[in-house]
């Protein structure tokens, strides 16, 4: 699938502006300036420790910058404590490398856990809980436990909680890092459904092979500063 094409219509979703941040006085990003715009799907690549998660923890609240404003939805994410950073979490969809799933309650109850957690009725809670677990291929899986799933079904699993609230967001950080080459195409594929149904998401990977199976563009980071790239190294002017 082709990027979107740039429209004035789309407004932008996220933006970091001149943000720096450090661990023990060595930069992981310096000065970023950047700009992911609804319906966008990016990915995020550069060798380990060059700032992926990073610049993924300081879009839902999990990192603050030592400078400069990240923005989701025109809201400083900086600023926000407690029950306003609660708030935009619960508009956010997340994915983990290791799946985050609670062992002892089911796929099903997995995927519901944010919706209960908020209050929702149980009621509207299975009128979304169905086709979630549909999109990603569980529905089969409602009532099996985690550790009854392989490592691909879990991280689908994974998905379909953070899809399950219906987010303007989705944050993908290493989705495919544990997985062999058929189940990370498996979760690409869902991820671009879901892109194409109009969620912006974003994907770090340090997996050169699985971005180049597509053409959506490129963020490079390296030694805490970014490049923006097309699959295949072509460079975005």
């Amino acid at each position: 699938m082709e990027p979107k094409p740039d429209s004035p219509h789309r407004s932008s979703l996220v933006q970091f502006r001149g943000v720096s941040k450090s661990y023990a006085q060595q930069f992981s990003l310096r000065d970023i300036n950047l700009q992911v715009k609804r319906g966008d799907f990016w990915f995020i690549t550069g060798p380990s420790g060059s700032g992926k998660s990073t610049l993924m923890k300081l879009i839902y609240g999990a990192e603050r910058p030592d400078h400069g404003s990240v923005l989701v939805e025109g809201i400083e994410v900086n600023q926000l404590r407690g029950d306003r950073l609660a708030y935009l979490r619960r508009r956010l969809g997340i994915v983990f490398q290791d799946y985050k799933l609670l062992s002892r309650r089911t796929i099903a109850e997995n995927a519901a856990f944010v919706l209960r957690a908020q209050g929702i009725p149980r009621a509207e809670i299975d009128r979304r809980l169905t086709p979630a677990l549909k999109l990603v291929g569980l529905i089969d899986k409602a009532h099996a436990f985690p550790d009854q799933l392989s490592g691909g079904e879990q991280q689908r699993a994974s998905i379909a909680r953070a899809i399950i609230a219906s987010p303007t967001l989705l944050l993908a950080d290493e989705p495919t890092g544990n997985l062999d080459r058929d189940n990370a195409q498996q979760v690409l594929k869902i991820l671009t459904q879901l892109n194409a149904a109009g969620i912006t998401v974003l994907v770090t990977t340090h997996d050169r092979q699985l971005i180049q199976s597509t053409q959506f563009p490129v963020i490079h980071l390296n030694q805490g500063q970014v490049r923006i790239e097309r699959t295949g190294g072509k460079h975005v002017q």
